[in-house]
């Protein structure tokens, strides 16, 4: 064990917090299995948590010692238990990960003193979790296919900008309704944004199935990946590769006009850094002195027209 950790193996809470006083951080885990007194139930009972939780944040007051307590989630990602327990404490942290991936990420949910913007990043080894030095590099290996259907979003996690690559694949439908399946982004959105591609550029795809997927496993949930979404169909429809030197950056209306995305020199300050010569962005995001040369445009038209010809 290493030196300075030291665990107590019971599950009467406490007994527990008074061994605890002393030390200058303590880990509760997890709240469910604690029990608080013999009054309040079984342990993972909602007077049970609601009391372990009250006493631990006493204690932690008390005393001035840093606190974490560990809780179970349910099914679709809630804190169990009574919802006292997310108010009684200064911050909510969510650890996630998807099952076949090695990486984990820490989110806030909550935070009392700053700001629930930040993301961690960590990996998953055989000697426990090290933070991910370089993330973007988690969902973009630079490799370039010289396929259609690829594009690259500068997206924000928290205050992290990362190269998101989108992948899209449109083939003929056998069915009398096409298929639309994405994963790492909505299928509403996906449905959105198809149908602006009809309306607005003349790009039909109702007789197609539609596949989109982000790779590594991100969860897109920035409105400016729009763009790179929408080119990234377009270039598979009309089966025409996209420029691997080049990235995208925008929100996309449904009258196919192309909006300014926030922090936009923070994203191209990342895509330099990772080898992007050209980056597509709102023709009204600011003026100013970006690191690498930009296309501005109006509408979802421009774009088309500049990088899909034939």
């Amino acid at each position: 064990m290493p030196e300075g950790l030291y665990l107590l193996c019971e599950d009467d809470l406490p007994s527990s917090l008074k061994a605890a006083e002393k030390y200058d951080f303590v880990v509760v885990d997890s709240v469910q299995a604690f029990r608080a007194d013999a009054e309040n139930g079984w342990a993972g009972s909602p007077n049970q948590v609601r009391g372990v939780a009250s006493m631990t944040v006493e204690m932690a007051k008390n005393f001035r010692v840093p606190t974490v307590m560990v809780g179970h989630i349910t099914k679709q990602g809630q804190i169990a238990g009574p919802k006292l327990l997310e108010h009684m404490v200064d911050v909510v942290l969510l650890f996630s990960g998807e099952q076949n991936s090695p990486n984990r990420l820490l989110r806030a949910e909550k935070n009392r003193f700053g700001s629930t913007d930040e993301l961690g990043i960590f990996e998953m080894s055989e000697k426990g979790l090290f933070p991910v030095l370089d993330p973007s590099r988690l969902y973009w290996d630079g490799t370039d296919l010289g396929s259609s259907g690829v594009a690259i979003a500068m997206v924000l996690e928290g205050s992290r900008s990362l190269a998101a690559e989108i992948q899209a694949l449109a083939c003929n439908s056998p069915f009398p309704y096409p298929r639309r399946t994405s994963r790492g982004l909505e299928t509403n959105r996906l449905q959105l944004l198809l149908a602006v591609l009809e309306k607005r550029c003349g790009i039909f795809s109702r007789n197609s199935d539609v596949y989109l997927n982000i790779t590594g496993g991100l969860m897109l949930r920035d409105p400016a990946a729009d763009l790179a979404v929408c080119v990234s169909l377009a270039s598979t429809i009309k089966d025409i590769p996209l420029l691997a030197e080049v990235c995208f950056i925008g929100e996309v209306g449904l009258a196919g006009e192309v909006r300014p995305a926030g922090r936009t020199m923070m994203r191209l300050k990342e895509a330099s850094r990772l080898g992007f010569k050209k980056a597509v962005i709102s023709k009204r995001s600011p003026k100013d002195d970006y690191p690498m040369e930009t296309v501005r445009v109006s509408s979802l038209n421009d774009v088309l027209g500049l990088f899909l010809k034939g």
